[in-house]
């Protein structure tokens, strides 16, 4: 019994370890193409809480005009991996806005939640004018 119970053990905590961290060059793809609007905010606050309905496994539970936030995840392991964000208008002046996101995963610093991330900005991205 002692056994399987190392082994179920050690299967959770390798199934965390070999998913691979962002990488550097995710990061700055990140970075560089978030969202920004200014005469079309309306439509492209409406494409990213659609997108945060299709693409989160987490429900959204508060949607104001400057944020979006999902439930949080409820498991632990990356057995079973879920994903929750915060989506952010943030004011950059001169009438304009930046749309951030930030993606939450139960696999912690997992590659996956900056896919998510790039994947929002892009499709966000094409509701700019």
């Amino acid at each position: 019994m002692k056994k399987y119970i190392l082994f179920v053990f050690c299967m959770m905590f390798s199934s965390c370890v070999i998913v691979p961290a962002a990488t550097t060059a995710q990061k700055e793809s990140f970075n560089n193409s978030v969202p920004t609007c200014s005469d079309n905010c309306d439509e492209m606050w409406a494409a990213a809480q659609a997108w945060m309905s299709r693409n989160l496994t987490m429900k959204i539970q508060i949607a104001t005009s400057s944020m979006l936030e999902t439930y949080n995840t409820t498991g632990d392991s990356c057995l079973s991996e879920e994903f929750a964000a915060t989506v952010n208008k943030e004011p950059i002046g001169n009438s304009s806005y930046k749309i951030v996101i930030n993606v939450r995963s139960t696999c912690f610093n997992d590659g996956n939640s900056i896919k998510k991330q790039i994947d929002f900005n892009e499709y966000v991205g094409k509701f700019s004018k």
